[in-house]
């Protein structure tokens, strides 16, 4: 079954990637409906998952989280449920994501001081093995989720 999607559809979703908290009113104002049928459309692209849901990003700013680094963890299969269930408990583990190629995950990490992160490293290198880390200059793009306006329909 697929969903077909018209020009105001894929608006709401690409403003909504943008800016999740706009009301139901200034969507509305912005695509030219009501606000009833944007929340009829919400409702519908919700139902079919391709809103999943929606989040707050927080500052690592205002937590002083100074340096935020990208980590390639090399990890046996034997160990990958139990690598998965330690990076979740980890606050400063913001995504770990299971790769191919010369690593099996990359973590996206943020610490306080270098130092954090170098401790962070030594013990994931002893538990593990073989690391790689490059540590973040810059957000160029971040936390968008991939889409396309030229899109018109979607497979369930």
């Amino acid at each position: 079954m697929s969903l077909k999607l018209d020009e105001a559809d894929l608006l709401i979703i690409a403003l909504l990637r943008d800016e999740a908290r706009l009301s139901l009113r200034d969507l509305g104002a912005r695509v030219n409906l009501s606000a009833p049928a944007v929340s009829a459309r919400l409702k519908r692209l919700e139902d079919a998952k391709i809103i999943e849901g929606y989040r707050a990003v927080i500052s690592a700013d205002k937590f002083a989280l100074a340096f935020e680094a990208l980590i390639f963890v090399k990890v046996i299969p034997a160990d990958s449920e139990r690598f998965i269930d330690e990076m979740k408990a980890l606050p400063a583990v913001s995504s770990c994501l299971k790769i191919t190629g010369d690593y099996s995950y990359m973590l996206t990490v943020s610490f306080p001081k270098i130092d954090a992160l170098n401790h962070f490293v030594d013990k994931l290198n002893m538990m593990y093995g073989m690391t790689k880390t490059s540590i973040i200059l810059n957000k160029e793009i971040s936390l968008r989720s991939p889409f396309t306006l030229d899109t018109l329909s979607f497979k369930n």
